[in-house]
């Protein structure tokens, strides 16, 4: 992992608990249902699960925070709710991952590289423990649709199902939040030819041809913080995949069972609702 990125992840997480422990009440913190703002989020990560190249991306982003009845845009989440209670909700859910620097993997040279990818599908949400889903342990089964953006294009490359245990404590250190996630992947067999696959045209004497196909993918943790201190928004996160006995080992673009990635974001708040 690069050091200095290492760095300043440490620096993040001693810069939250230092702005925890400093707090002087423990007062209830405000939540608008709409927040705005703009920030700009780095990552390092590997090309793609079982690569052994790594990649540093720095990326901005819009911060937008919407708190509907329906509609949900937050810190870590961005979801429609079909069906919504304090024990269970079913829900549209998406996420994303950016991946550009993969077109310099030497395993894909020649081979088209992979793009940058969204999720989006339906997920349920079973509180196990809290008082409601933003507290306490929950069990979560999204099951989505993964979207490769080649701008203009957009094409659908696979689906992926994410079975896991989420653990959230909010104000964990006086307006710190804490979540843990833990939990398994499967893909079909089209998602896994788009990472593992080489197609008779990509076969190389050195990178044989390889037909993907569906099953497990690994399993997971993911740790992460993220607080408000005044306009300022702060989210840190690492990510462990175990990749151990997954399908598709055997193919020649698969180096390592391990998987690792770390993320900071950090973002200006300049409008808020008064609701």
């Amino acid at each position: 992992m690069n050091y200095r990125f290492t760095q300043y992840l440490a620096c993040l997480s001693i810069l939250l608990v230092c702005a925890a422990v400093s707090a002087q009440e423990d007062a209830a913190v405000f939540e608008p249902k709409i927040a705005l703002g703009a920030g700009i989020a780095v990552q390092s990560l590997r090309d793609y699960r079982g690569s052994t190249e790594h990649q540093t991306n720095a990326l901005p982003f819009p911060y937008v925070v919407y708190r509907g009845d329906f509609i949900e845009l937050d810190r870590d989440s961005a979801k429609g709710k079909i069906f919504s209670s304090d024990r269970i909700e079913l829900a549209i859910s998406a996420d994303a991952s950016y991946t550009e620097d993969s077109k310099k993997n030497p395993l894909r040279v020649g081979m088209e590289p992979l793009d940058p990818t969204f999720e989006l599908g339906p997920s349920l949400e079973v509180n196990i423990s809290g008082d409601d889903l933003d507290h306490g342990w929950l069990a979560r089964f999204p099951v989505r649709g993964v979207f490769a953006v080649d701008a203009p294009n957009i094409s659908h490359v696979g689906i992926l199902a994410n079975p896991k245990l989420t653990y959230k404590h909010r104000d964990l250190w006086n307006g710190t939040n804490f979540k843990f996630d833990g939990g398994f992947v499967f893909g079909d067999a089209d998602y896994h030819q788009y990472l593992y696959g080489v197609s008779a045209l990509d076969a190389t004497a050195e990178r044989a041809e390889f037909e993907a196909s569906s099953g497990y993918s690994g399993a997971f943790f993911k740790v992460g913080l993220d607080r408000r201190i005044d306009n300022w928004w702060l989210k840190g996160y690492v990510r462990y995949d175990n990749l151990s006995g997954i399908e598709n080992r055997d193919s020649p673009l698969f180096e390592t069972d391990h998987y690792v990635s770390v993320g900071l974001a950090i973002a200006f708040v300049f409008w808020e609702s008064l609701e």
